[in-house]
């Protein structure tokens, strides 16, 4: 099982004089093949959709991040479950604190929004997210709570996003 793969591609025209687009695509493979017997006349039997440009911000990324308010360290068995085994958390009573995910998109696109929650029983039920994107915003009110502890993504919808670090999560 692959947890996590990254496809980096350079393409130099220099060959064509930059006379014209050419469209790359990835796509993932949905079906066992070797290096030694792929071809491009059997490459359609082998992959599915398009491939996605994919934007992961922890909240270890500080300069992708801020915090206004009380937002202690996870020091709890339960960090096994988050993104690179740490995670903060906010269990006060204090109206107005907030955590602001940002972004930092090479490309302008649609994308999925998801937060990964560690859930468990103590956790809230009406946990407000705000997703601001290029045009607007939209907002979400997330269950977090669960009869156990465990690590799950949860949709915040579909978004369009400028390229750059105009879009947030909060």
């Amino acid at each position: 099982k692959i947890d996590s793969a990254q496809l980096q591609l350079h393409y130099d025209q220099s060959h064509t004089a930059n006379a014209g687009a050419v469209t790359i695509e990835a796509r993932r493979a949905t079906a066992d093949w070797l290096a030694t017997t792929a071809t491009w006349s059997n490459a359609s039997a082998n992959v599915g959709e398009l491939g996605n440009t994919t934007a992961q911000v922890d909240d270890g990324d500080v300069w992708q991040t801020a915090a206004t308010g009380a937002w202690p360290q996870a020091t709890s068995a339960d960090r096994q479950h988050a993104v690179n085994a740490d995670y903060v958390s906010n269990k006060n009573a204090t109206t107005g604190e907030s955590y602001t995910w940002v972004p930092a998109l090479n490309e302008a696109g649609t994308y999925r929004v998801e937060a990964r929650l560690v859930t468990g029983p103590d956790r809230a039920t009406n946990v407000p997210y705000t997703v601001a994107y290029n045009g607007g915003s939209q907002a979400y009110t997330v269950n977090q709570s669960a009869t156990s502890a465990g690590g799950v993504w949860r949709a915040l919808g579909s978004h369009p996003f400028a390229a750059g670090t105009a879009g947030t999560v909060k």
